[in-house]
């Protein structure tokens, strides 16, 4: 093709590639994949079948054989204590075989013996009964004056002795300690007032009223201060008082209370409200 002259040779129109490159992204997402794929190749087999059985369960082994063994001991000793059980069972069956016998042995010359015994002793504890009578024992009394008490702790074993002054705290220790009076007959319940009694108080020292002297053999063992041992309160029982007497050993305790009262014990304030309501 000419053109003015010129000659212009035609060529082939350059060829171009429009197709966009991937992302980066795209290549990391096929790398990891294949890093991923690469890594599920090479990881062997939990349980293949190449390795011997031994390998695959020889914790499991291991594990049974320990279990085997803990029953086999624990079978041995329950075989022990079943020959225990059995050594003791028949100790116990043994004795009680002998006091049978021993019973069917007894004849009337030793039920004879055994009822005199039994006469002696209820006449020893009657006449004892009879002395704590004569000696105060069984009343809720005062002693007058200080040269008193003491002869009132050498006639008696055991003496509970109240110091004590005109306040309502007293008259509570009063209305206890008059209720055990009657039922524990082989201790002395006796009051004494502390401000008439200054030597005596300052002797024991006594200094907060109430208190409780706790007197055994004619020494003074023990002392219940105020009401801090017995709740805190004016409103405790008087089990939670005898209880506490008979834990210093100065009265006969059995392990359940001696009075005689109802289910539901009624406290001293209103016992007094009661009365005082029916003197009304």
């Amino acid at each position: 093709m000419k053109k003015k002259g010129r000659e212009y040779k035609l060529t082939q129109r350059p060829k171009f590639n429009f197709r966009p490159k991937a992302p980066k992204r795209d290549v990391l997402i096929l790398a990891s994949s294949n890093t991923v794929q690469n890594k599920r190749k090479n990881r062997p087999a939990l349980f293949s079948p190449s390795l011997p059985l031994k390998s695959h369960f020889s914790s499991e082994r291991k594990l049974l054989q320990n279990l085997f063994n803990s029953t086999m001991e624990n079978r041995a000793v329950q075989e022990i204590l079943e020959k225990q059980l059995l050594t003791v069972a028949k100790a116990v069956e043994d004795k009680l075989d002998e006091e049978i016998s021993a019973l069917d042995r007894v004849d009337d010359d030793d039920l004879e013996a055994l009822r005199e015994r039994r006469l002696q002793q209820m006449k020893k504890m009657a006449e004892k009964r009879s002395r704590w009578i004569s000696l105060g024992h069984g009343e809720y009394t005062e002693i007058p004056a200080e040269k008193d008490f003491f002869s009132a702790v050498k006639a008696s074993d055991r003496v509970v002795c109240h110091f004590y002054r005109e306040n309502w705290p007293c008259k509570v220790v009063d209305k206890h300690l008059s209720i055990l009076a009657k039922q524990h007959m082989e201790t002395r319940f006796v009051k004494i007032n502390a401000e008439k009694s200054p030597f005596l108080a300052e002797k024991l020292k006594i200094v907060v009223l109430p208190t409780i002297a706790l007197i055994k053999n004619a020494k003074v063992d023990d002392y219940v201060v105020g009401f801090d041992e017995l709740g805190g309160k004016d409103d405790f029982s008087t089990e939670e008082l005898e209880e506490r007497l008979a834990k210093a050993q100065v009265i006969f305790f059995e392990g359940e209370s001696s009075l005689k009262s109802s289910a539901k014990t009624r406290s001293v304030r209103q016992s007094s409200n009661a009365d005082s309501s029916d003197s009304e």
